[in-house]
């Protein structure tokens, strides 16, 4: 397999037989276009099609979400000795700061997978509390569950670096 170009939003590659492959995310998901026998100028023309197509704004969590977190973190509360203050309210008014979109990453919100919308507790220890609860998407706040924000920060960078999208980390100097 001959990678060619891969980014943010999709990867482009050549299989041993010589068809070429576009992989790109659509609509929360996974899309494969292959093309003919060495056809590399309609694999690019496909890629560029997929980055001048408009992208769609983010839509914002709809109360079906928002009523299934609570019930979720109501559920996780249950046995704890922490504070316990979500309402449909305060969720709204998180869900209209957000606009749709994860408020660590940035990544738009979707119905259903990875990326669909999950409460988090920014400081675990201070329970459900207004000030302390954030939606974010379900991986980022699974990346996150053990080991913190800083924690996925950093492997976030790592993995940018690994593939080629920051520029290598500086070189520590010897003693």
């Amino acid at each position: 397999m001959r990678l060619i170009a891969s980014a943010k939003s999709y990867t482009m590659y050549q299989r041993a037989n010589g068809t070429w492959y576009v992989n790109f995310r659509a609509g929360g998901r996974q899309v494969r276009l292959s093309t003919g026998r060495n056809a590399y100028e309609e694999a690019r023309a496909l890629v560029e099609t997929f980055r001048a197509a408009p992208v769609k704004d983010a839509r914002p969590v709809d109360d079906k979400h928002l009523y299934r977190m609570i019930e979720r973190a109501r559920y996780k509360h249950r046995n704890k000795a922490t504070p316990f203050g979500l309402t449909i309210g305060l969720l709204r008014e998180i869900a209209g700061r957000c606009k749709g979109h994860c408020e660590v990453t940035g990544h738009a919100l979707e119905d259903s997978g990875p990326f669909r919308p999950s409460l988090d507790r920014i400081v675990p220890e201070l329970g459900y509390v207004p000030g302390n609860v954030r939606i974010v998407c379900l991986i980022t706040n699974t990346g996150m569950l053990h080991y913190g924000e800083a924690a996925f920060a950093e492997l976030a960078i790592a993995y940018c670096r690994n593939r080629g999208l920051l520029p290598p980390a500086p070189s520590q100097p010897s003693n």
